[in-house]
């Protein structure tokens, strides 16, 4: 077989002369060049440009009939074919604590707001008793690429309208507000159909249980596990890595299990889902040049390589790690002096189920 060259779109100058020297190839006479202003000129320019434009077109056409480089409309369609749909975007939710009054009541419906103007409504009555009261909240529009309402323990939001009796600042609460996530990308979509493609359903193949899980709004990366903590049993761990802490809460892991409890075949004998662990890995480095500059960059790409990590429990290869700083943007030598966990035979051993995680990096 002879080997295949990609296409070229002519350039519209390309076109142009094309058309003009094909005019000019087929006058009679001796009537010279064909200028740009006259008549044959500009019939062969508004030719070139129809043309352009039709190349143009089977451009964008050639991108849409391949899954890899179709666009949002055109990817939704080729995932609609194997019955993979996008993830629409989801709500934060958690819980603030009100202080005040006792008797004063938070009417469900309260506006509070984040510094960075990120609304949350409450979602019942409160009444506070003991100078406290806990009340759930949700984000009141669902979270997007830019921005989030997953929101840490401890911040403070503020009352949108005062309430008499009850403090304006409002704390949340221990768990966070967590599991916003915005709509699915492209480009997730797009991992997710290439996935389903190239592993088919097979009747409750391992596979399949990670595809169930990944159809879950949130969750990015998953891991299946066969005979888990007993013969039959399939366990199933995930990441959130869009979250503030990417492990799941529980109540994730409800989510999960629920979705997947609606797809698995009845004959397994049992499901576990369950949140992994993180180590955090700390080193010490000696860098070249070591500014602030390049620090941030070799920061940058080892959380990187870590939010790629292949599997739970995986050992980091030290080769690999040297690899990813190498990478930072203006980087020209460095030397990993040390790390915690201590590195042994030039790796890293992870515990079962954990995922490595940037400490605190010294530089020397």
């Amino acid at each position: 077989m002879g080997s295949q060259t990609q296409f070229q779109r002519p350039t519209l100058i390309e076109l142009i002369d094309r058309v003009t020297d094909d005019v000019s190839s087929r006058m009679t006479g001796d009537t010279g060049a064909v200028l740009r202003h006259s008549a044959l000129g500009i019939i062969a320019r508004a030719q070139a440009g129809a043309a352009h434009l039709l190349h143009g077109h089977l451009d964008w056409i050639a991108n849409q009939v391949i899954i890899d480089t179709a666009e949002a409309e055109w990817l939704e369609r080729w995932a609609s074919i194997w019955k993979v749909t996008r993830k629409p975007a989801a709500f934060a939710g958690g819980s603030v604590t009100f202080t005040g009054t006792d008797g004063k009541q938070i009417p469900a419906g309260s506006v509070v707001v984040r510094s960075d103007g990120v609304e949350f409504t409450t979602d019942a009555d409160g009444t506070i008793s003991g100078g406290t009261v806990a009340v759930a909240i949700t984000a009141s529009v669902a979270d997007t690429d830019e921005i989030s309402g997953n929101t840490s323990a401890a911040t403070v939001l503020t009352l949108q309208t005062p309430i008499v009796g009850v403090n304006s600042s409002v704390t949340v609460g221990a768990g966070g507000i967590v599991n916003g996530a915005a709509q699915e990308s492209d480009d997730d979509l797009r991992a997710r159909l290439l996935f389903r493609i190239q592993n088919p359903p097979r009747g409750g193949h391992l596979n399949d249980y990670i595809a169930w899980a990944l159809e879950v709004a949130g969750v990015t990366r998953a891991w299946s596990y066969a005979h888990y903590t007993a013969v039959g049993k399939v366990g199933v761990t995930f990441v959130l890595d869009n979250e503030v802490d990417i492990i799941p809460d529980q109540a994730k892991l409800d989510e999960v299990e629920a979705w997947i409890d609606t797809k698995r075949p009845a004959t397994v004998k049992g499901l576990v889902v369950f949140a992994p662990t993180e180590t955090s890995i700390d080193m010490t480095i000696t860098l070249t040049p070591n500014t602030a500059a390049v620090q941030a960059a070799v920061e940058a790409e080892i959380s990187d390589f870590f939010s790629r990590w292949d599997e739970p429990g995986a050992a980091i290869l030290m080769s690999q790690l040297n690899e990813a700083i190498s990478l930072a943007t203006g980087e020209t030598d460095h030397t990993i002096d040390s790390t915690t966990p201590a590195a042994a035979s030039n790796k890293i051993t992870l515990a079962a189920n954990a995922l490595p995680k940037l400490g605190t990096i010294t530089w020397a």
